[in-house]
């Protein structure tokens, strides 16, 4: 190979890499690692959500329900093992199932 493809070529390589972040040998630019959503997160998100849920069903039996349900499923991931946002779970879960009870036949959940 003689200099100026030597030097055609070197070039190319360091346009390539520096504009799409590719390596001559074509491999992929390594994407930023994802976030990843713990398992306490979305517990928290369902005893948030599943309480905005019963709050809103106003005497709607089966959105009551199905809130209290996702409370209760987001309460048990807290405390299995106990994380340190379970006894606030357990305290908004029961508010909730009272707050059920009063207007609803047993939902059937824990």
């Amino acid at each position: 190979m003689n200099s100026w493809a030597r030097l055609a070529f070197s070039t190319i390589k360091t346009l390539a890499t520096a504009s799409v972040g590719l390596s001559c040998a074509g491999a992929a630019p390594k994407a930023p690692p994802a976030v990843p959503v713990t398992a306490s997160a979305k517990a928290l998100d369902d005893v948030e959500v599943g309480e905005r849920q019963v709050d809103a069903a106003a005497g709607d039996c089966a959105s009551a329900c199905a809130g209290l349900g996702r409370m209760q499923l987001g309460r048990d991931a807290l405390c299995k093992p106990v994380s340190p946002s379970c006894e606030r779970a357990k305290e908004r879960t029961k508010k909730a199932e009272a707050s059920v009870a009063s207007f609803c036949d047993p939902c059937g959940g824990s």
